[in-house]
């Protein structure tokens, strides 16, 4: 018979504040504290009618221990090891965190200090879209990384397969490069790969991408092989972020396994369930640019688009059509050029045209981040159509003033590479900028030049104090 606690009176319940309060972590006397307090034989009595408890070892009482000690026994690794993961788990902030970690952060195992490693990470990842942390959270989430690294270093070689790819994972996630904590990882990892699921090598190749890690090259055999057996069982998320990491790390597969990839990619890219696939779209595209593999499939390219799109800068609502002749003639004319090209991949306007029904905007792109976009397409010798330019360009239009000289060469180059011809009042926007960052040039040269001017002044003032100390 399977008996269930009886649930404390509301007035009994530990209510859970979600505020970042570092005393609401135990300190390690505090909790062998507690522990040595729960096994106490002060309990509720049993009631009669209550079902009878039978448990091993627990002396016949109820197993009403939080701590996982049971009854009897004394506090046991098992029960610490529990709560704490339980309480690494439960952080509601980097001042939790990093008081669980000075506090029990030899006594944690190496699942453990992964899991507090994950724990921080989304810790980061939450601040960096919210912005609402003080100085003091901001210090202690940094110094907790590093702790976490020095504690993770001895026990790096003996971490299951999970653990260490998450581990990799959130090292990269959180910027902390540790080379001797990588080679840890990337011992422990190499007889394990055959244990890893999908995702788990996913992340141990974005991990070592964004660290820059490159491993040796009987490593990197290995983690390819091991890919090639699973890629049946890879989504498009995880197909780019090992591709991505495969060609960051600078090792270059075989012909049969860049294929089996890209079949692997277009399957799990067509399943309906599909996930929002625009930073997966944009990793792999970047990776078959690296590899040089062209031209790009079409239907890479018919979800890189519009998924692109849902992203670029607001536009303003268009104008009604106009029925002049003039305009009537220039449209004409633009559907005849467009139609003379021979791009390597010119995409019809029906299926950009599902670009504007998705749901959830997202984030929305910056002038530089909208240049970029363009300058990618170049590279991957994709020609969006008339419309997707024409919404690109609307919403770039407003961002020029704030663009500079450099980047707007970028973009007068990535036009032209395009055959695109952007229409008059956009031309005019984009001329007058380039007249104002031209007028600027003389001012700032001026400027420049003042500046060395007081900084050699006030040189030759020191040089002139120094002497005269001297004399």
């Amino acid at each position: 018979m399977v008996v269930k606690r009886r649930p404390l009176p509301r007035a009994d319940r530990v209510k859970r504040r979600h505020t970042d309060d570092p005393s609401a972590i135990p300190s390690r006397p505090q909790l062998l504290r507690l522990y040595q307090r729960d096994q106490t034989d002060d309990r509720e009595p049993e009631r009669e009618g209550d079902p009878p408890t039978h448990i091993a070892g627990g002396a016949g009482r109820r197993p009403t221990s939080p701590y996982g000690g049971g009854g009897g026994g004394g506090a046991t690794a098992a029960g610490l090891a529990g709560r704490l993961t339980s309480d690494i788990s439960s952080v509601n902030g980097p001042l939790q965190l990093a008081k669980l970690v000075s506090e029990h952060g030899p006594y944690l195992s190496g699942a453990q200090l992964s899991q507090a490693l994950a724990a921080l990470a989304g810790l980061v990842t939450w601040q960096a879209g919210s912005g609402t942390w003080s100085a003091e959270q901001a210090a202690a989430a940094s110094r907790t990384g590093r702790r976490l690294c020095l504690l993770l270093r001895p026990r790096a070689p003996d971490l299951d397969a999970p653990s260490a790819a998450r581990a990799a994972y959130c090292l990269g996630r959180l910027g902390l490069y540790d080379a001797e904590l990588y080679d840890g990882l990337l011992r422990g990892a190499a007889g394990r790969l055959h244990l890893m699921a999908p995702e788990g090598l996913a992340a141990l190749a974005g991990g070592l991408a964004a660290a820059g890690h490159v491993p040796p090259p009987e490593w990197m055999d290995r983690f390819a092989l091991e890919v090639y057996t699973r890629f049946g069982r890879f989504n498009a998320t995880e197909l780019a972020a090992v591709l991505y990491g495969v060609v960051r790390l600078g090792y270059e597969p075989s012909a049969a396994w860049r294929e089996r990839c890209l079949e692997a990619f277009r399957a799990a890219a067509s399943l309906p369930p599909a996930p929002p696939l625009g930073p997966a779209m944009a990793k792999f595209g970047f990776a078959l640019a690296c590899m040089g593999i062209f031209p790009i499939p079409a239907k890479f390219a018919t979800a890189l688009l519009p998924a692109l799109k849902r992203r670029l800068p607001p536009t303003a609502p268009p104008p009604p059509p106009s029925s002049s002749p003039s305009a009537a003639k220039q449209q004409r004319s633009q559907a005849q050029r467009a139609a003379g090209l021979s791009p390597d991949l010119d995409l019809d306007r029906e299926t950009l045209s599902e670009s504007g029904s998705g749901s959830g905007s997202g984030e929305r792109l910056g002038g530089a981040e909208t240049v970029s976009v363009l300058l990618s397409l170049v590279a991957l010798r994709i020609r969006p159509g008339p419309d997707w330019m024409e919404g690109c360009l609307a919403g770039l239009q407003p961002l020029l003033p704030s663009l500079p000289p450099p980047l707007l060469a970028d973009l007068a180059w990535a036009l032209a590479r395009l055959s695109y011809q952007p229409p008059p009042p956009w031309v005019a926007a984009f001329c007058a900028r380039l007249l104002e960052a031209d007028a600027a040039k003389p001012a700032e040269a001026r400027a420049k030049k003042a500046a060395e001017a007081a900084k050699g002044s006030e040189g030759a003032v020191g040089e002139e104090e120094a002497g005269l100390t001297a004399a």
